[in-house]
């Protein structure tokens, strides 16, 4: 049945209808993970009231102590773990193993200053191995991060792409996330992130050959835990042209949701409208968009992650537009024997199929690529890519390009 609908669908429209049954799929996935995960609840409630009962009747003993923390974790009672955790290193104070897991404990609870002590006294004990050493010190880090009212991060990007028929030319890119502790109990924050991209390697033409982006608004926390779901209010400003001195300036407002399902997938849902600007034709006109992801952890080092967005636009020169995109990546991670980064190196291939409807043309662009990320040191990075991209201007013409990538990074 799926087959023939296919069939008479219009080319262009049986990709997107293909990502929606993806997308679909993987969604069911995650609400039939969900729904296991609240019927598998009720015997990981009951081991964790076993444990209890035998704590309670040996309360020096270690092992019981151990048990007890470790099915309060199965049923994310990290209170009840720390508790349980913070007895047991009273009675053994030289248990490394168990400081670490009451500092993670509190880790996931948000309480960083604690968190942050007990990484303290983990790193000054010693003796530990390599991997477990280079943990502690990354937890400590990410600790010592979460006590600090104010975060940065950022992303710099530099290097080349050259294409069969042009020479190499430079390219570059940015990113910002400036985060602020608004000092609520359940850690709401106000979230702004930049971003700015320049290519010098784009043809005349190409809307993307510079691109500057502000976001920033509060973020809500909707729970107490660190894994609950979060929602972001925004105001948007952004600006990007191309080589022929065009330029389109936008400004607006969106809500955005993150939604984790377990530790192994997340949903996200995004939606914004305001109003566009284009310098050529001193047009003005409205803009409104949603975008969706679902990320899905398929192997302890792969993920697959899902996207689709569409805006329509009205009021600018060309009339009413409608683009509509949808995208299929997959990430491996993996750590080659060679390398003495304790750091994953990253491969992700994606296909991307991108749809743009103005009055009665439609044009359309596929782009499949692969990209490897390599690190260099413990904040940076070097990616190679490569990609094909194939587009139709919707009367019969089409195109074909390749292009190869080297970009040098850093994060910070």
């Amino acid at each position: 049945m799926t087959g023939f609908v296919l069939q008479k669908l219009p080319a262009r429209r049986r990709l997107a209808f293909a990502f929606a049954l993806a997308f679909a799929g993987l969604c069911a996935m995650f609400w039939a993970q969900m729904a296991g995960a609240q019927g598998a609840s009720q015997p990981l409630v009951a081991q964790q009231k076993t444990a209890f009962t035998a704590m309670y009747a040996a309360p020096r003993n270690p092992r019981a102590i151990l048990d007890y923390a470790k099915a309060s974790a199965a049923t994310r009672d990290f209170e009840a773990v720390a508790a349980a955790l913070e007895r047991l290193v009273a009675l053994e104070p030289a248990n490394v193993a168990a400081r670490k897991e009451l500092a993670l404990a509190y880790f996931a609870l948000g309480s960083n200053a604690m968190a942050q002590h007990h990484f303290e006294i983990v790193a000054a004990a010693g003796g530990q191995d390599p991997a477990f050493a280079a943990r502690v010190q990354d937890y400590r880090a990410k600790a010592a991060m979460g006590r600090d009212k104010t975060q940065i991060k950022g992303v710099l990007r530099f290097g080349t792409v050259a294409s069969k028929s042009a020479a190499p030319l430079p390219d570059a890119d940015f990113a910002l996330t400036w985060r602020r502790d608004m000092g609520a109990a359940r850690g709401h924050v106000w979230l702004s992130q930049l971003a700015l991209a320049h290519s010098w390697a784009a043809n005349a033409g190409q809307v993307n050959a510079y691109s500057v982006s502000v976001q920033t608004g509060p973020q809500f926390a909707l729970g107490t835990a660190r894994g609950d779901p979060r929602l972001q209010v925004f105001a948007l400003a952004s600006a990007r042209g191309n080589l022929d001195g065009d330029t389109r300036h936008s400004t607006g407002a969106g809500a955005a949701l993150h939604l984790p399902l377990g530790a192994q997938g997340s949903l996200s849902f995004e939606a914004n409208t305001g109003r566009a600007q284009v310098s050529q034709s001193l047009t003005e006109g409205q803009f409104a968009g949603y975008a969706l992801q679902a990320s899905y952890r398929v192997a302890p080092q792969t993920t697959l992650r899902l996207k689709t967005a569409r805006e329509m636009r009205s009021g600018l020169s060309t009339g009413a537009q409608t683009e509509q995109s949808a995208a299929i990546e997959v990430w491996h991670e993996f750590r080659p024997r060679f390398s003495r980064i304790d750091r994953n190196w990253r491969v992700i291939a994606a296909l991307q199929r991108s749809d743009v409807a103005v009055s009665n043309t439609d044009t359309s662009t596929t782009v499949a690529g692969f990209v490897l990320r390599s690190w260099l040191g413990a904040n940076s990075f070097s990616d190679i890519s490569i990609s094909e991209t194939r587009g139709s201007d919707g009367l019969g013409g089409s195109s074909i390009s390749t292009r190869f990538g080297l970009r040098f990074g850093l994060e910070f």
